[in-house]
């Protein structure tokens, strides 16, 4: 899974492509513009699709983290890194869940592995949970998916 990702465009300060992506960035700046400059996470912003509300229909937390990340090194690798990071802790959320159910400590690892063909379906593309609707622009969804699933197993 991490020899899928193109690490050497990662740490490089480009913006992203594809889907909604080159335009996530500015979620961002916005972000840090407005969480260390006045202590609020939604505002009204007229740089994003010619003016929304900001983080209406998007989740703040990989964004808050991307501008806290962009405080140590440039906004757009910290961005990449928010994105890759929900791709990569599906399988640890896995093995967590399992681990929270006590199942033994084969039955942990299958349920890591056995979610990495989940991450390369190519299904559903723009409601999240794969590698393709990460890359696209759904950030705050696979970061859903990443909190969700060991949550579930710490319910049962």
């Amino acid at each position: 899974m991490g020899s899928y990702v193109p690490w050497s465009l990662v740490w490089q300060d480009t913006i992203p492509g594809g889907g909604d992506n080159p335009a996530h960035p500015v979620l961002v700046q916005m972000m840090g513009d407005a969480l260390f400059s006045h202590l609020h996470v939604v505002h009204y912003d007229y740089r994003f699709w010619g003016g929304f509300e900001a983080f209406q229909f998007y989740f703040p937390l990989p964004y808050a983290v991307a501008a806290l990340l962009g405080l140590l090194i440039p906004a757009n690798v910290a961005f990449k890194l928010v994105t890759l990071f929900g791709i990569l802790a599906l399988p640890p959320a896995f093995y967590w869940m399992a681990r929270s159910l006590r199942m033994p400590l084969l039955c942990r690892v299958l349920a890591g592995v056995l979610s990495v063909p989940f991450l390369y379906t190519e299904a559903h593309v723009m409601w999240g949970g794969n590698i393709f609707s990460a890359l696209a622009g759904m950030i705050g969804n696979q970061w859903a998916f990443a909190f969700f699933v060991p949550a579930f197993g710490e319910i049962l």
